[in-house]
């Protein structure tokens, strides 16, 4: 039990790496959307490239996924029904809420059949699966592909060799789509590549990848924890600030920092509030856009400035997302025990 709790202790960094993620999305959001202009390289530039860490939840979730069943699923510890039910009460209840909540607001025959589709979790097997309903989902989609894919998943990296060629040709296969498969002789205008899983493949490769060497890149981590810090943070600016494609600037950045975040505990990713917000990350990531409809209402016609705007609008949604996720939850939590108890007194 001692070794069990030591081996998950060594990666509460990543609840800081959650918590950025998160929140940086959200930022991203509320930017787009709140139809004000500001101008300075921090809030065009930096802020409007702070989707793409949506893409670092894939990593993040490949590598939790393995430290919580990899071997279960190798060493058959785990029946199917088990692992897909924990995947499906884990993520609907709550996602169920919210769509039912967008279908209502947007009511129409699209947004039923949007919501319909959007509930099996499956959504991302459609040919073009950009959903209108609780658009942010389309990462949930395909994490949820993931998910379906998790046992071929462990094959692929069940030994160091076969995790590094499977990550090889991900990566091949995500410069394939860029450069052939996704041009307009194979897919519509309005496809979206984000939420296909094999342009997303690589992320969750390299999550697993990682997972296979966590033991020795924690110890490297250690050893040269200074050179790894300044090593990180500065090549972390050179890849966001000189390099332009987003594949290289993604998978770069995503590896140093997955890689870092699984070495010694350091005090400004592993804390109580980073913790906190990791613990709802998913809910808030899920919600924030429903929040900034109710948000943007509001302050849409404060006489304020442009700035103090955004950091009051980005404040706020952060807030009350996190408020609706840790509220939603404990009612789901009080209806599955009520229902538990239900059944067993029956």
């Amino acid at each position: 039990m001692n070794k069990e709790k030591q081996e998950i202790g060594r990666y509460n960094n990543l609840d800081g790496i959650r918590a950025i993620a998160a929140i940086g999305i959200v930022m991203m959001h509320v930017r787009g959307n709140l139809g004000i202009k500001i101008d300075g390289y921090l809030y065009n530039t930096v802020i409007y490239q702070l989707g793409y860490l949506a893409f670092l939840f894939m990593c993040i979730s490949a590598f939790s996924m393995c430290c919580g069943y990899y071997e279960k699923i190798m060493e058959n510890k785990i029946s199917v029904v088990d692992f897909y039910k924990k995947r499906y009460m884990r993520i609907l209840p709550f996602f169920l809420i919210l769509v039912l909540l967008d279908v209502i607001y947007g009511f129409s025959i699209d947004t039923l059949m949007e919501g319909i589709a959007s509930l099996t979790l499956c959504f991302s097997l459609l040919p073009n699966s950009t959903m209108s309903v609780i658009g942010v989902a389309w990462t949930l989609g395909v994490i949820f592909v993931f998910y379906l894919l998790f046992p071929f998943f462990c094959f692929l990296v069940s030994t160091k060799k076969r995790a590094i060629a499977s990550t090889f040709i991900a990566l091949l296969m995500h410069v394939m789509c860029r450069c052939y498969f996704f041009d307009s002789n194979h897919v519509v205008e309005s496809f979206n590549r984000d939420s296909n899983i094999m342009f997303c493949g690589i992320y969750f490769m390299i999550g697993g990848l990682i997972f296979k060497y966590r033991t020795e890149i924690f110890d490297f981590v250690k050893r040269y924890a200074a050179v790894c810090t300044v090593g990180m943070i500065g090549l972390t600016i050179v890849l966001f600030v000189f390099v332009d494609d987003f594949s290289i600037k993604t998978i770069g950045i995503f590896s140093l920092w997955m890689c870092y975040s699984i070495g010694p505990e350091r005090k400004i990713l592993s804390n109580k509030i980073m913790k906190s917000i990791s613990n709802i990350s998913m809910e808030i990531y899920l919600s924030h856009m429903v929040v900034f409809k109710i948000v943007n209402k509001g302050i849409h016609n404060l006489n304020i400035n442009g700035i103090i705007r955004y950091i009051l609008c980005v404040v706020i949604v952060v807030a009350g997302a996190a408020g609706v996720s840790v509220v939603l939850k404990k009612c789901i939590r009080r209806v599955g025990d009520l229902l538990r108890n239900t059944k067993r007194f029956a």
